[in-house]
């Protein structure tokens, strides 16, 4: 795994244009990228999804952006997927797995779900949508000790498929 921690000292900047240049990123390796709350973790994910020129140009990255998502909150996962399958690259076997572990909750509103349930739902969308990298932010977040296994079973079988 590649560690990457960002500190304050780093001048790491995001409209006064300094960056931290390309991100080591390697198909089939986890890169984390960790530091103290408010030295830019977000921020660095938000300059990815719209500047590529930190990523590998050989690299595919999809990007579900939250703030975007947020008028789908009211309709279900089948429903959400139903209206990104034009986006959808390849199938993963790893949806289908993911797939068996939110298919209780499938057809509820996201709005309803737990914390939990939601984190795994985000976390699905992105093995449906699929790529090359997956970025997660904070994705342990809100998962019980079974689904902090699952994600990393997940994640372990990303890394072993080169993804």
């Amino acid at each position: 795994m590649i560690d990457i921690n960002i500190s304050k000292s780093d001048h790491f900047y995001i409209q006064g244009r300094l960056v931290l240049g390309e991100i080591p990123l390697s198909p089939g390796e986890i890169t984390r990228i960790s530091g103290e709350n408010g030295v830019g973790k977000s921020s660095l994910f938000e300059y990815l999804k719209v500047s590529r020129s930190a990523l590998p140009d050989k690299l595919k990255a999809y990007f579900l952006d939250q703030n975007r998502m947020s008028p789908l909150n009211q309709v279900s996962f089948k429903d959400i997927c139903n209206i990104l399958k034009d986006d959808r690259k390849d199938e993963l076997a790893l949806y289908g797995h993911i797939l068996k572990i939110i298919e209780k909750y499938i057809d509820t509103p996201i709005n309803s779900l737990s914390g939990g349930q939601n984190q795994m739902v985000k976390i699905a969308l992105a093995l449906f949508i699929s790529g090359d990298i997956f970025f997660f932010d904070e994705p342990f977040q809100f998962l019980d000790k079974s689904n902090q296994e699952e994600l990393k079973s997940i994640l372990a079988e990303l890394k072993k498929i080169g993804k």
